[in-house]
């Protein structure tokens, strides 16, 4: 297996932007809301919304790299019924409609609670009266890799942020938390002028993933047969990616199908079209001769 089809294999297991199915019984009403970066305290949370969300199983190294920061990061945790209000490092979160302050802190991918914030509020352990509900995971990188498929032009220093995971407990869906995360990630990209474009790979078969997206200004650039291996089965996937920053996506097959024809008929045509102007010349000149020499003889 060359280097290429590896890659394709490892973007696989972790490209899985799946939503799920809508549930028959769900929260009517989200509680308190917490958004903060991913902490090692939040390792066997996240593990149990992978597998509960996600058809594929991810190796130890993916949760290492989240949970230390090496990836993007936002969950959306539930206040434990010991903690009508969560102590953030930039204030206080009581209500869905959290601070714009917030906000800015949960989505640094390296954030941590400084010092005089390490306290946890009386009656309430730091971490263990949080219900995890929803979590994104990014990988933001200029590899090539990532930008194989996303971006038109290839340039080192450009970035595509790929969404590894984005995932909802059925219990908590049908509150746009899949929104609030995507656009924590939306914000993080925007601010870095060198992130091109926000990729990720879906299931075909996901319609309310796929619907998702396109519904956020994600457009399809092309199906992968195969992508990934499910259960022993080998599936297909949708590559989707949001534009920013002047990135552009790479022609269609027909645009390079017309690229290849074009190029060989202009090089044709510029060949040929000074022999056909100086026919034309030779022509136009002849008949203006034939005609001056009649005018001459012409009786008045």
């Amino acid at each position: 297996m060359n280097d290429a089809e590896i890659s394709r294999r490892n973007r696989a297991k972790m490209g899985q932007s799946i939503l799920g199915e809508i549930p028959l019984e769900r929260i009517a009403e989200l509680p308190t809301m917490l958004y903060r970066a991913l902490r090692q305290e939040d390792r066997e949370q996240l593990l149990a919304i992978h597998e509960e969300c996600f058809p594929v199983r991810y190796e130890k190294h993916f949760y290492d790299k989240a949970l230390e920061g090496e990836h993007f990061s936002v969950a959306a945790f539930i206040a434990g019924e010991h903690s009508a209000h969560v102590h953030t490092p930039r204030g206080v979160v009581n209500s869905l409609k959290y601070s714009k302050e917030a906000m800015e802190w949960s989505t640094s991918p390296a954030s941590r609670p400084p010092a005089e914030c390490s306290s946890p509020p009386v009656g309430h352990e730091r971490g263990s009266g949080e219900e995890m509900a929803a979590v994104i995971i990014s990988q933001i990188s200029c590899q090539q890799e990532f930008q194989d498929d996303v971006l038109r032009d290839k340039n080192k220093l450009h970035k595509v942020a790929y969404i590894c995971t984005l995932g909802v407990w059925p219990k908590y869906r049908q509150h746009k938390l899949a929104k609030t995360l995507l656009q924590a990630l939306m914000k993080k990209a925007e601010s870095d002028e060198e992130v091109k474009a926000v990729s990720l790979h879906v299931l075909t078969t996901n319609q309310i993933a796929v619907k998702f997206y396109e519904d956020n200004g994600f457009v399809r650039l092309k199906r992968i047969p195969d992508f990934y291996v499910i259960g022993g089965k080998n599936c297909d996937a949708f590559l989707y990616a949001k534009y920013m920053h002047g990135g552009e996506s790479p022609p269609s097959f027909l645009s390079r199908c017309a690229l290849l024809v074009q190029m060989p008929l202009s090089i044709l045509c510029s060949r040929l079209l000074p022999r056909f102007n100086g026919i034309a010349k030779n022509l136009l000149g002849c008949s203006d001769e034939r005609n001056g020499c009649e005018g001459k003889y012409h009786p008045a």
